[in-house]
C-alpha cells in the first residue's frame, strides 16, 4: 500500500501532501517570500478550498479589475483553470488547501471568500457542502464574458481545453483570426502572462497533480507527454522553474 503522506522541501517552502481519500488531497504549506513579492498562479484542472489565518493586510488577491485584501481567518475557494495574481505583504505564509479533480457537483465557478466559521472538510462530501452552501463573504468572477476582457478570456478557454495539444501561437492566431502579435498583446494585457507562458504553467500544474494522484505508476516521461510536453528536458526545466524541485519528488512512494 502506498504512503498517504508526502513531504517536499525546497529553500523557500515546505509542503506536506496528505491523501484523505482517492478523490481529495490536503496540502499543508509553509512558504517564505521576498518582501513585496508578487506571483501569478495558474490553477489547472483541479478545484481548491484553502484555509489560512493571516495578519492584517497580509495578502492581496487580484483577478481582472477586482482585488481583495485578505487578512485574519480566511476561507477561499478557487475553481479549476483560475488565474490569480497574488501580492505578498509579508515574507512568510502558512496555509492548508483541500484539492480535488472532481468538479461535477460544484455549482460555483467564481473565486469565493467564505465567512470564517467554516469547518475544514473531512471528506469530498464536506468539500462540496462548503462550496455549494457555505456563507459567502465576497466573490470575484473567474471568467469575464463581456467587455474588454472577453476575447482574452475566449483565448484562455481555448488554451484550457487544448493545453496538451501540439500547437503554436500561429494555430491560436488562426483560430481567432488575429495576428500572432495581436493574440499575445490581448492576452498579456488581461492576464500579465503571454499565452505560451500561461499554457506552460497549466501543463506543469496539471502534470504535478497527475504525479500526486497517479494510481497507474506512470513514468515521469509518460506524464510529461500526457500533459503536452514533447521533450523531457524542457519538461524538467519548466517544472523546476515553477516548483523549485524535480517531478519525481511529487510521486508518492
Amino acid at each position: 500500500m502506498k504512503n498517504k503522506n508526502l513531504h517536499i522541501s525546497t529553500p523557500s517552502y515546505q509542503s506536506e501532501f496528505v491523501k484523505i481519500d482517492s478523490s481529495l488531497m490536503l496540502l499543508r504549506r509553509e512558504h517564505y517570500y521576498p518582501l513585496g513579492y508578487e506571483a501569478i498562479d495558474t490553477y489547472g484542472d483541479f478545484s481548491i478550498l484553502a484555509f489560512a489565518d493571516l495578519k492584517e493586510k497580509f495578502l492581496i488577491l487580484k483577478s481582472y479589475d477586482s482585488s481583495i485584501e485578505l487578512s485574519g481567518p480566511v476561507v477561499i475557494f478557487i475553481p479549476k483553470y483560475t488565474l490569480v495574481h497574488w501580492k505578498m505583504l509579508t515574507n512568510h505564509l502558512k496555509w492548508e488547501a483541500y484539492i480535488t479533480k472532481k468538479h461535477d457537483r460544484i455549482q460555483s465557478d467564481q473565486i469565493t471568500l467564505f465567512e470564517n466559521e467554516v469547518n475544514k472538510p473531512k471528506s469530498l462530501i464536506d468539500f462540496f457542502e462548503i462550496i455549494n452552501y457555505g456563507k459567502i463573504k465576497y466573490q470575484i468572477p473567474k471568467n469575464v464574458i463581456n467587455g474588454p476582457h472577453k476575447l482574452a478570456n475566449d483565448i484562455k478557454d481555448y488554451l484550457d481545453e487544448n493545453y496538451s495539444e501540439k500547437m503554436d501561437i500561429k494555430d491560436i492566431s488562426s483560430r481567432f483570426n488575429l495576428t500572432n502579435s495581436q493574440v499575445t498583446k490581448i492576452f498579456q494585457k488581461t492576464f500579465t502572462l503571454t499565452p505560451v507562458e500561461y499554457r506552460t504553467k497549466i501543463r506543469v500544474f496539471n502534470s504535478m497533480f497527475t504525479l500526486l494522484t497517479d494510481v497507474k505508476d506512470l513514468s515521469v516521461i509518460d506524464i510529461a507527454f500526457q500533459t503536452g510536453f514533447s521533450d523531457l528536458s524542457r519538461f524538467n526545466k519548466q517544472f523546476k522553474k515553477i516548483t523549485q524541485t524535480t517531478p519525481s519528488k511529487f510521486k508518492f512512494k
